[in-house]
């Protein structure tokens, strides 16, 4: 896997931690980061990076795409939605939803693939994250060609300051 500078996680690098840490009393980090080499804690989240192309054919599937929603359509139905949120100049993230009526059919795998491909085509390193429990989120990360890269780990807030 090609090596690159060391860029935080969306999650960490977006901010989007700090709500969670303030209202459990943690501190979350991202275990790849040099600064933390060493610093132990519970993995709360995977960070995946993509090993290979995902490869996906659509079909007769289409995407439409609006801002950084892209959307998956099925005979003229909105199936799933993708969110791409870029950070840095060259990294990007997909949140990703299969909309309840649809679900356990492999849209969310078509999607999530095809998009990452895309991101990939147009520069970008896509890096993503599911909760160490989603196990569905979990497959589909390994099923499409992504290797676990590190974790988002926690500990409790007095804990982190301790080992500083």
């Amino acid at each position: 896997m090609e090596k690159t500078k060391f860029q935080p996680t969306y999650l960490i690098a977006s901010g989007q931690t700090k709500k969670t840490e303030v209202q459990y009393g943690i501190k979350l980090w991202d275990d790849r980061d040099p600064r933390q080499a060493g610093r132990e804690g519970i993995p709360a989240c995977y960070i995946f990076r993509k090993s290979r192309p995902c490869r996906i054919k659509l079909g007769n599937l289409i995407i439409q795409k609006k801002g950084n929603d892209f959307f998956l359509i099925s005979k003229g139905t909105k199936v799933a939605q993708a969110l791409v949120n870029y950070y840095g100049k060259s990294h990007a993230d997909i949140a990703i939803q299969t909309y309840e009526s649809h679900r356990r059919r492999g849209f969310a795998t078509i999607l999530f693939g095809w998009l990452s491909d895309w991101l990939t085509d147009n520069g970008y390193i896509h890096e993503s994250t599911c909760m160490v429990d989603n196990h569905a989120s979990l497959k589909m990360h390994l099923k499409l060609g992504f290797e676990i890269a590190g974790h988002i780990r926690w500990s409790r807030k007095e804990h982190h300051e301790n080992k500083k």
